[in-house]
């Protein structure tokens, strides 16, 4: 057995216990690496016992956190404005069944898609102390680490990016790339504001291999949302009140980060960057395709008003593109919002549209009350999360993410630490978000 596979193994075991003895946000920590790292994907996997490692850790972290469930009590999870959104959403998924174009299709997606809402929602309820939430962004970082490391031992396979590696949701360039590149924000954070000397040391590294990871796969949206993400951050630093010392800090750390990120990256990078812009003639087909993909969605909905359910766009598309466009027959939209658009209509698009700007005021509110008190570092924390959470809705342009895990882990994320500092003397945090 490889070492890599026994310290697997052994990490795997020692979550399992700690989730049964302790508290299931071991669990929730062994999951969120179970999906980064994803075995099945490694050369170290035919070292391991043949079990279903994602499965076997829902049941096992369903029976911790029901047999505490009244330790959990306050962490009402209905009481956030996401959930409401959620909820709609599901409720729309499972009506469409009955217009759905492939109903078996359609019914499968369903079901995967409440197996992430089963996650998120427990996750929720799980992570209810600043600890927990600390472990649970940790293991977040560990896991893109891995891929970055993954990503560096590799380099390039073609084309000029990195193809083949990535989580439990694919392997697609452009989507490991968005996928890392909500670490960066994040990792930022910690470099500049961990409290212990190792995390900054950890995280400095982390980062280096993230954007170097990022320049490798190449993707020009995980570019554009890199560089959104990082303005957003910035200007809501610089809109605080006060806080000199600390945004010297931050100036002085994202300059760094910059000089880090240009000076990895190589020629190969820069000649894609610029296509952004500049279009040459054997990559106008491409470029101006993807446009006309998503001007092909309306079309679509002429005949299907109300979304024709899972995988619509892909099971239209050679009624609606030109042969030459197609891929195997078929084509995919290439944009989360797209894919919400063909698939359950505009309605469904706005209810994905509540989802995304609630999670963003929630955690306007949150940063409201830790200015309030004077939180400086929680108050950066969780920007770096909302920071996170625009590099993912960008990356998401240009990728179908609708029912990808780390589309739902980001706000979950934000409404556990609003859980946590909302939190008045004595007072649950729904009330508090309530009376707010």
């Amino acid at each position: 057995m490889s070492l890599t596979a026994l310290i697997y193994l052994l990490v795997f075991f020692a979550g399992v216990v700690a989730t049964l003895l302790y508290s299931p946000v071991f669990g929730i920590l062994l999951y969120e690496l179970q999906y980064l790292v994803n075995p099945p994907g490694r050369w170290w996997y035919a070292n391991l016992p043949d079990l279903r490692y994602s499965f076997f850790l829902m049941v096992l972290v369903a029976a911790s956190y029901l047999l505490r469930h009244g330790d959990y009590r306050e962490n009402r999870f209905l009481a956030y404005p996401q959930s409401k959104w959620l909820a709609a959403m599901t409720l729309l998924m499972l009506v469409t069944y009955l217009w759905a174009l492939d109903p078996q299709l359609h019914l499968d997606t369903i079901i995967r898609y409440l197996k992430v809402l089963l996650f998120v929602v427990v996750a929720f309820k799980v992570t209810d102390a600043a600890w927990k939430l600390e472990s649970v962004l940790g293991a977040y970082l560990l896991g893109i680490g891995y891929l970055s490391f993954i990503i560096w031992q590799t380099g390039r396979t073609g084309s000029g990016r990195m193809e083949g590696i990535g989580s439990a949701d694919g392997t697609d360039a452009n989507g490991t790339a968005s996928l890392v590149t909500t670490a960066i924000p994040i990792l930022v954070f910690y470099a500049l504001f961990a409290r212990r000397r190792w995390q900054q040391v950890a995280s400095v590294g982390g980062l280096a291999f993230t954007l170097n990871a990022l320049i490798l796969l190449n993707s020009r949206g995980a570019f554009l949302a890199l560089a959104l993400s990082g303005a957003y951050f910035c200007l809501f630093v610089f809109r605080e009140k006060g806080l000199k010392g600390q945004k010297v800090k931050i100036l002085a750390g994202i300059v760094a980060a910059a000089c880090l990120f240009v000076y990895l990256a190589d020629e190969v990078f820069w000649t894609r960057m610029s296509t952004m812009t500049e279009v040459s003639a054997s990559q106008e087909v491409e470029t101006h395709s993807r446009i006309e993909y998503w001007k092909k969605t309306p079309e679509m909905l002429e005949a299907h008003p109300l979304g024709g359910g899972a995988q619509t766009y892909k099971i239209l598309s050679p009624y609606y593109l030109p042969k030459e466009w197609l891929s195997g027959g078929r084509r995919v939209v290439h944009s989360t919002w797209f894919e919400v658009l063909s698939e359950y209509g505009y309605h469904g698009l706005l209810i994905f549209l509540g989802y995304v700007v609630s999670t963003f005021m929630l955690a306007r509110k949150v940063r409201k009350r830790l200015r309030e008190d004077g939180d400086t570092y929680h108050l950066f924390q969780c920007l770096a999360l909302e920071s996170s959470w625009l590099a993912m809705l960008v990356g998401c342009s240009f990728i179908n993410s609708l029912y990808g895990e780390i589309t739902y882990w980001l706000p979950m994320f934000i409404a556990a630490f609003a859980s946590i500092h909302l939190k008045g003397k004595g007072e649950p945090a729904a009330a508090v978000l309530q009376a707010r």
